[in-house]
């Protein structure tokens, strides 16, 4: 065998051996008429999140979303490297007012559970695959 079809299978047995790197993400998409915010609830600082998602744009039909937060974001936010983090989600921009859901997300697979809905609000969690999450907010009706 020559020295090339050495290099290129050595490269290419290399290339296989580094672990396969997933991108995970967590997505909120709102359907409601009012913008939706999340305050973590079990760090030190109780942090609001810096950018809201905008409510339901009845001229486009499409519902309000924000770009996707990786998982890397999620635990940053939340202050913490693994195990689950709390969090309130408000029917406003600033953390305050109307409760929409309680809660708890798993940093280390993005798995979001509701562990308290309030009425008026239903929030929906699909799993869109490994470790990609989306949250519906939608008006009950």
């Amino acid at each position: 065998m020559s020295f090339k079809k050495y290099l290129v299978l050595g490269s290419t047995v290399i290339a296989l051996s580094f672990p396969i790197i997933a991108s995970a993400d967590l997505d909120v998409y709102n359907y409601t008429d009012k913008p939706s915010s999340v305050k973590i609830t079990n760090s030190k600082f109780q942090s609001c999140s810096d950018k809201s998602t905008p409510a339901y744009n009845p001229n486009t039909k499409q519902p309000g979303h924000i770009a996707s937060t990786p998982q890397a974001g999620v635990k940053f936010i939340c202050q913490k490297l693994s195990g689950i983090c709390t969090a309130d989600m408000y029917a406003s921009s600033n953390c305050k007012g109307t409760k929409v859901a309680e809660l708890s997300i798993n940093l280390d697979n993005l798995v979001v559970t509701v562990t308290k809905p309030y009425p008026n609000y239903k929030v929906e969690i699909i799993s869109l695959g490994f470790l990609n999450t989306q949250v519906n907010i939608k008006p009950v009706a």
